[in-house]
Parts: structure tokens; C-alpha cells; sequence
């Protein structure tokens, strides 16, 4: 069924061979230098955990051949040798037990603190199935599995929906701490899946920008396909990381077809049309930076004093300095994103992929009084936007009308979480919520009961403190 990613991570990517390839040689040329240095002063061969493996009878055993690490020369390793992870403390978790020479076999027993051994990781966890599924290498295939079934399902909104399968990513492995990796760091290339290639930063980027969009079918920069971004801007990215404070040069660079950071009428349609979050994202923070007129702490170098730090401060919260009309581009973008979900919105339950941005604007409407942004608000597919209606409607200082339109979403809601944070927000505004409680309180009871059966743990940590407030209602102000 995916097999074309398969063949895909198979494919040989262009690049230039010799100066990459000696480039690494001379890296490992120095790496075996360094190597033979911390044998000889401490007795020590550094060799990664990940690369350790484990045959059918439970024994464990290196592959010299096929990983050399930091064993620079297997003649040189004797048994009860001690093997460290590739780590600077150089921590024994291994002692030689055989060695087999002429087929590249060394023979390892764990010592402690070997977490083979203790059953506790480096940093003091015990170990979990999480764990133990890293060290069977099931954690790996399933997570590769898991983007493919998302990318078969059509349920790719970001690029970190993907980032698992792509060769700037860490895989998953057994280590001293457990379960390790699972990030993606096209710069990693000692443990990435690229480097393992012999692929530097830039050749992983453009790899993986040109998989993502000839095979998943995502919008990506053209100059993270060509090379011309950074590899670490392409990994914030990719890793789903505000844009933060970078040059107008890189802005450009990040630009995805029929994207005009110019026109805010063209950044509203992003907001609103384009289905990767990403680009929701990043426009959506170009319109409240035109609201604020930049950033922070450029602002405050070319305004302020210290003393006027608290009104500039004030002034800065109010947008001042920035663009007049910034505040109702940022509304109208905030109040046409409500209806907006993904094509197959109900294969992601109750979660919503755009949630975030939908939060984001949920504190702007609460921070302009924008009443008609709340409401549209109210009925929001994810649970964690209506809770943010409810708390903005009891931070309100028109009590009454944020007691009205409480009442009617708690009316409406369902959801336990949701409902605790309704009956919070009418305590908030000074309301006691006891006669609401007894009013409904078969409703509350019947989602309590129907919650725990569904032996969801999330769901039934709400409950729980739902049951609390049903059997404690919050008193209001007398």
C-alpha cells in the first residue's frame, strides 16, 4: 500500500559525491583519532546505543562492520572491554564478552547502569512498553506508518504531520534514557536518517522539501527545494515554530505560491483559504505585527524611555505604532476563520487542526471587545476554543452579557472539560452556579456517567472534576 515511500527513501539524491564523501572521511578520520585518544587515557570505547543489536536469544552484539562507531579498530578490543554510549561522560553500559574478528562480531553483556540491566534510564525514569517498543524497533515502523495512513487519509494539514518520515528526522531508538529521537534536525546528521546517507544539512532540506511536495502534495518554498534557505530556518518550519524575528530576505524565502506579504487583503485570503497551518500561521503574525508596528524590542529602542516604559508599554498593547487599519484587517480575519475547518473535518473528531490560530483570535476578539468575533466562537468544533470564549466572556466587565451568553453555551455543551470552564467563567463574573447545577444536573450526571464509559483517560480526568463541581458548586459573590 506505501510502497512508492519506499522506493522513495531508496532513491539516490544528486549531490556531489566526492568533495561530500571526503568531507565525511575526513570526519571519521577524526572522529577514530578522538576515539583511540579516550581508549587510551580511560580504557573506554565509545560506540552509540542505538547501533547496539539484539539477536533472537536475547543476546547482545555489534556489527563492526556494518557500524563502526567509535571502535576504531576491532583488533584492539579485548574481552571485558567496557563500551560507552557516544555521550562526553563516557558512562560504561557495556562490557566485551567475545570477540569474532574475521566476521566483525563483538559480543557485549549489559553492566549497569546499563537500563537493560536496572530498568531505569539515564535520567531516572523507569522504563515503560513505550520504551521496550523503541528497543524492539516497533516504535520506528509505526510512527513511519502512521504519516503514511494520515497521508492516505487526507489528513495532512501541517508539515510536522509528516516530519517522522523524512531523512532530517532522528528516528526513534533504545538508548540510556530509553526511548530517544523522534525530532526532526536536518543539521543532526551524526543520528539524522540523511547523514546516515552521507547528505549534509542543505542536501537533507532539499530532499525533504521536494518528498513533501512531490509526494504528499504540500505547498513548500522554492528556495528550500533549490537550497537557497537555511537549513535551520526550513527546520523551524518543518517543526511547526512561530517565524520569530527574521529578515525580510528570509521572509521572502519562506514565501509559498500566491503568498503577498505586501497586500493584507491577499494575507487575509491565506488565513482563510489555504489548508496547510503553517501559512495560516505565519500570515496571521503579519497582520498582528502590522497591528503592532513591529516587534518589541525594536520598538522600544526607537521609543522608548525609561521613563515612559509603562506607557510605552501601554501604547505598544494598543498598537499605536502600528498600522490604523491593521485592527480590522485582523477582524475580518478573525471572524471568517470561525466557519473554517478542513475538507474532512470529521475524521479528526473532535480535535481541530486549526485550533490554535482559532485561540489566537478568540484573545484578540476578547483584547478589542470584538462581541460579534466571541459569538461566532461559541459553537467552535474543538472543545479548547470554547473554552477560551468561556474565559473571555467572564474576564467581561458587562457582567450580564457575559453571564447571557454563558448560559447559553453551557445549554448548548457537552463536552465535560468545556463545561467546567463555563461553570468557572459564571463563577468568575461573581454568579453562583448551584441552582444552574441542580437545574441540570441529570444532563451533568449523564455526561459523567457516559464519559466513563468510554475508558478515555483524558475525558475521564474532566469528568472527574466535573463531578466535583456538580457535587461542590462554586458560590458567587453575595
Amino acid at each position: 500500500m506505501h510502497n512508492w515511500y519506499r522506493r522513495s527513501q531508496n532513491e539516490q539524491v544528486p549531490m556531489g559525491v566526492p568533495d561530500e564523501l571526503n568531507d565525511f572521511l575526513s570526519q571519521q578520520e577524526q572522529g577514530d583519532e578522538m576515539s583511540r585518544m579516550i581508549h587510551e587515557q580511560g580504557g573506554i570505547f565509545i560506540y552509540p546505543f542505538k547501533d547496539v543489536k539484539q539477536s533472537k536469544d536475547g543476546s547482545y552484539y555489534i556489527n563492526w562492520f556494518e557500524e563502526k562507531g567509535g571502535i576504531y579498530d576491532i583488533n584492539a578490543v579485548s574481552v571485558g572491554a567496557k563500551v560507552s554510549d557516544r555521550a562526553l561522560n563516557v558512562t560504561p553500559y557495556w562490557e566485551v564478552k567475545a570477540v569474532d574478528v574475521p566476521n566483525g562480531i563483538i559480543y557485549l553483556t549489559p553492566i549497569p547502569p546499563n537500563p537493560m540491566v536496572t530498568g531505569i534510564g539515564a535520567g531516572g525514569k523507569e522504563l515503560n512498553e513505550h520504551d521496550y517498543a523503541a528497543l524492539r524497533g516497533e516504535s520506528d515502523q509505526h510512527l513511519v506508518d502512521v504519516c503514511l495512513d494520515k497521508i492516505s487519509d487526507g489528513m495532512v494539514t501541517k508539515l510536522d504531520d509528516v516530519s517522522y518520515m523524512l531523512k532530517g528526522t532522528v528516528p526513534v531508538h533504545f538508548g540510556p534514557n530509553g526511548a530517544q529521537g523522534g525530532w526532526y534536525n536536518p543539521s543532526d546528521t551524526m543520528s539524522n536518517r540523511g547523514g546516515k546517507e552521507f547528505m549534509d544539512a542543505k542536501q537533507i532540506m532539499m530532499a525533504d522539501a521536494l518528498f513533501l511536495k512531490d509526494k504528499v502534495g504540500l505547498d513548500i518554498p522554492e528556495a528550500a527545494i533549490d537550497g537557497r534557505l537555511d537549513p535551520g530556518l526550513w527546520s523551524e518550519l518543518v517543526n511547526g515554530q512561530d517565524i520569530g524575528r527574521i529578515s525580510d530576505e528570509d521572509l521572502e524565502l519562506l514565501k509559498v505560491e500566491g503568498e503577498d506579504f505586501n497586500n493584507p487583503q491577499v494575507m487575509i485570503k491565506m488565513i482563510l483559504e489555504h489548508p496547510q497551518l503553517e501559512v495560516k500561521r505565519r500570515n496571521k503574525q503579519l497582520l498582528e505585527e502590522m497591528f503592532y508596528g513591529g516587534s518589541w524590542w525594536e520598538l522600544k529602542q526607537k521609543y522608548g524611555k525609561e521613563d515612559n516604559s509603562e506607557q510605552f508599554s501601554k501604547d505598544y498593547r494598543d498598537g499605536k505604532f502600528g498600522d490604523p487599519k491593521a485592527k480590522e484587517y485582523l477582524h475580518e480575519a478573525a471572524l471568517g476563520l470561525a466557519g473554517i475547518y478542513v475538507n474532512n473535518q470529521e475524521k479528526f473528531g473532535g480535535f481541530d487542526p486549526y485550533w490554535h490560530i482559532k485561540e489566537d483570535f478568540i484573545g484578540w476578539a476578547h483584547k478589542l471587545g470584538w462581541m460579534d468575533v466571541l459569538k461566532a466562537y461559541e459553537t467552535s468544533w474543538d472543545a479548547t476554543d470554547r473554552n477560551k470564549v468561556a474565559w473571555a466572556y467572564g474576564e467581561l466587565k458587562d457582567k450580564s452579557y457575559g453571564l447571557r451568553a454563558l448560559l447559553s453555551m453551557e445549554d448548548r455543551e457537552n463536552n465535560p472539560e468545556a463545561l467546567c470552564k463555563i461553570l468557572y467563567a459564571i463563577h468568575t463574573l461573581g454568579f453562583d452556579t448551584t441552582g444552574l447545577i441542580h437545574k441540570n444536573k441529570e444532563k451533568y450526571n449523564g455526561i459523567i456517567n457516559s464519559t466513563k464509559a468510554r475508558r478515555d483517560t483524558i475525558y475521564d480526568y474532566h469528568a472527574k472534576e466535573l463531578s466535583r463541581y456538580v457535587n461542590h458548586p462554586l458560590k458567587g459573590e453575595k
